[in-house]
């Protein structure tokens, strides 16, 4: 049989009525698919609230009702049930069997429909059998006819659910210390991904970096929007951001040179020693200080008279202090200076202006050379020291986060301290590696120590906590008799023993000569706190009095 909407009259008065039984029926049905499946959102809510007190899940909390996506849950099942009820099949002869199952009509609407299809069945006969469903299909009101019920038991049901659900918002939920620790911690990755953001602005800029190659440019660059990307894609997770800014420092490490502190040093003092040479400082904004005290001591060179005593005498100390700073350069590791010094200082001892010209232009571009390096490393120091800087903060954030959430913290009662169950290697129970600690042994060795700390022995009574000067102990005083004799405070029992030892007077030193040369020991101790420098994070104006320390004991 042929779907009966099919060839039904537009304009049908039975099938209008029909078509208002089907809009009534499809609400009645949604309405009890709307009640039958209220506790999927409920039990999706408790769901998602177990999972939130067992998973650091962001924004299942107290907050959940104003969070947006709860509400999109329940939209989204609305939805969902109100097209499946629109969209459900539901032909007019369905209408019409569920209207004559409901109602009692004993099949009058749907035998009506059924006999329009029917050619052998008489006219007359199916005139008044559709006459007679009309009369019954328009003395029934489907409103009154189809009520929205109520389903108790499945609306309790998802009630339970929901409920279950609002209490377990307002419970306290253990995740929600590490939602904030993690919010923190978030807080603090993307203000270090500010500072680096405004940093790769810079070298892009041209503010900072100005020395850097195109190409070192690039590639620095890349590098800082890697870690940039990096940091704002973190979630909280400071190991992580921690890892990221240790690996681009890893990169940077290694595109430094080890040499550099004491190439700046050696450049720092060959400036100043040339300047002296030369009596003139170089002017503020110079942008090779070097390159213009080499030419300041070279033309004052040119100015002396040939024959003059005094130029004779300045021209031999000007070679000597070439010479010297060649053998330094040659220490630094900058063998192109080293040669160029060497040669003009060879060629100022002969006396030849040719010569002199070509080791001077040597010896000028050695320097420029010398500083580009210098600048280049400069640079890369200046983005290290801000991946340090990063770390450092970050470190200290950490530290604040698990302080202010009760971590780390002495018990109450007890005072804070090294812990008493023993540290482990590398500062595992809160003091830094290579930090001295309180001895917790019961005795001293070889016996063992034990896992509390001891009082020691004796009656005496307890010392009163008092002001701090009265608890300072002087162990000696010399006498105002004898400078060589001591006293010590305590109480004379003439029990002790007195034992004197004869010694001989001291003897006159020998001059032993140096087992190594003043320089060479200046040189591997300036470039042990170069290193030093480099591999850990100092200020800058730090560096500079490191260096300034040491140009003050620079063999002269």
């Amino acid at each position: 049989m042929n779907d009966p909407d099919s060839f039904v009259p537009r304009n049908d008065n039975l099938d209008q009525i029909l078509r208002a039984f089907r809009r009534r029926l499809r609400l009645v049905d949604g309405w009890l698919i709307a009640q039958r499946a209220l506790w999927i959102p409920a039990a999706a809510m408790l769901g998602i609230q177990m999972i939130g007190r067992l998973f650091p899940i962001g924004g299942i909390s107290t907050g959940l009702l104003r969070q947006p996506w709860f509400w999109a849950l329940f939209l989204a099942w609305g939805i969902a049930v109100m097209l499946y009820a629109l969209l459900k099949p539901l032909s007019l002869m369905q209408t019409a069997l569920r209207v004559d199952a409901s109602i009692g009509l004993k099949e009058r609407l749907s035998s009506a429909l059924a006999l329009r299809q029917m050619d052998d069945v008489p006219q007359m006969f199916r005139q008044r059998q559709r006459a007679d469903a009309l009369n019954h299909a328009r003395a029934i009101q489907p409103r009154e006819a189809f009520p929205i019920p109520w389903l108790r038991k499945p609306v309790a049901f998802a009630g339970a659910i929901f409920a279950l659900s609002i209490l377990s918002i307002w419970l306290p939920n253990p995740m929600d210390a590490i939602r904030q620790e993690r919010a923190a911690a978030k807080q603090a990755i993307l203000e270090e991904a500010q500072k680096i953001a405004a940093l790769k602005q810079q070298i892009e800029s041209g503010e900072t970096a100005e020395e850097l190659t195109p190409a070192q440019r690039e590639e620095l660059l890349r590098q800082l929007e890697a870690l940039e990307r990096a940091l704002q894609a973190n979630p909280g997770d400071l190991e992580q951001a921690l890892a990221d800014l240790n690996r681009l420092e890893q990169e940077l490490r290694q595109n430094l040179d080890p040499s550099v502190g004491a190439k700046q040093a050696y450049l720092d003092a060959l400036t100043e020693q040339l300047s002296r040479l030369s009596g003139k400082q170089p002017a503020a904004g110079s942008n090779n200080p070097a390159a213009t005290a080499l030419q300041d001591l070279l033309d004052g060179l040119d100015r002396l008279e040939a024959d003059s005593a005094s130029a004779e005498k300045q021209r031999q100390e000007a070679a000597r202090s070439l010479a010297q700073l060649a053998a330094q350069a040659s220490q630094v590791g900058d063998n192109n200076l080293s040669q160029a010094l060497s040669s003009l200082r060879q060629a100022l001892q002969d006396g030849d202006p040719q010569a002199m010209d070509a080791a001077a232009q040597a010896a000028q571009a050695a320097l420029q050379q010398l500083k580009q390096q210098l600048d280049n490393q400069q640079a890369i120091q200046g983005v290290l020291a801000q991946t340090q800087s990063s770390q450092q903060s970050l470190t200290q954030a950490g530290r604040q986060i698990a302080q202010s959430q009760g971590k780390n913290s002495p018990a109450a009662g007890q005072p804070a301290g090294p812990s008493s169950s023993g540290a482990s290697p590398g500062g595992a129970s809160g003091q830094p590696s290579g930090t001295g600690g309180g001895s917790m042994a019961n005795q001293l060795p070889p016996s063992t120590g034990g896992q509390t700390s001891v009082q020691p022995r004796g009656s005496a009574a307890a010392a009163q906590t008092g002001a701090f000067d009265p608890q300072i102990y002087a162990p000696w005083q010399r006498s105002s008799t004898s400078g060589e004799q001591l006293f010590i405070p305590g109480q004379d029992t003439n029990q002790g023993q007195t034992s004197t030892t004869e010694g001989q007077s001291p003897q006159a030193g020998l001059p032993n000569p140096a087992l190594m040369p003043y320089s060479q020991v200046f040189f591997q101790y300036l470039s042990a706190a170069n290193q030093a420098m480099q591999q850990n994070y100092i200020p800058a104006n730090l560096q500079d009095y490191v260096r300034l320390y040491f140009s003050s004991l620079e063999p002269k």
